[in-house]
């Protein structure tokens, strides 16, 4: 979502480590090129870092306030 789709307000609307590459067989998926710096890195784990903190609690409230529907699907 940060790298790749440039979603972030702290590192606007850029795109970071996105390869052009084709995928061959025996290459690694994840594998990405990596076109930006160390300094970058830190400021787009630190992105990552927020949106996960700033999503923990509002998803938690959402799986407690539907309890028991999760129940009843589990059934």
């Amino acid at each position: 979502m940060v790298c790749r789709l440039g979603m972030s307000d702290r590192l606007d609307p850029v795109t970071f480590g996105v390869g052009q590459q084709p995928v061959f067989l025996g290459r690694d998926f994840s594998q990405k090129e990596k076109n930006y710096s160390e300094m970058s890195a830190t400021e787009i784990d630190k992105e990552v870092r927020s949106i996960i903190e700033n999503a923990n609690d509002p998803a938690q409230k959402i799986l407690s306030d539907n309890r028991d529907a999760l129940e009843n699907i589990t059934q």
